[in-house]
């Protein structure tokens, strides 16, 4: 009888195990299928929520979606992570309006394609920002 509900014991483990991971395999799936954006608000909430305080993305353009896929596409690669920590880390968060690195980066963002191309390689706030007003369409209007 003990060595019954020993093994009675293992069983509902393993079961429990194999449940719980197949669900974990199934919501990673489904987090891979999102767009960028989508999982950016998942995996950086607060990076997401500063985008959204940009002046240019308060409307719902296919130009601002397509833009702000490509900066998702850079914070999801990892290999940005500790840059967007010192872009979100620029001026006072409380007292700010919107985060000036960020509007740098999406307005290269509407002009460049990010694949093959890192605008936040080498990073520093004042070649991003200098590349933003110097050589983009969006710096033309100001």
């Amino acid at each position: 009888m003990i060595r019954f509900k020993f093994i009675l014991k293992i069983f509902i483990v393993l079961f429990l195990l194999i449940i719980f991971s197949m669900n974990s395999y199934s919501t990673m799936k489904d987090k891979e299928n999102l767009p960028a954006t989508e999982q950016l608000k998942i995996v950086y909430p607060e990076l997401y929520q500063e985008l959204l305080k940009l002046p240019d993305l308060k409307e719902n353009t296919v130009r601002n979606r397509n833009a702000l896929e490509k900066i998702a596409c850079l914070v999801l690669s990892n290999e940005n992570k500790a840059v967007f920590e010192v872009i979100l880390d620029e001026g006072l968060k409380a007292k700010r309006k919107y985060c000036t690195p960020l509007e740098a980066l999406l307005w290269i963002a509407y002009d460049r394609n990010f694949d093959g191309y890192n605008p936040l390689s080498d990073y520093s706030l004042n070649s991003l920002i200098l590349n933003a007003w110097t050589t983009t369409l969006t710096s033309g209007n100001f």
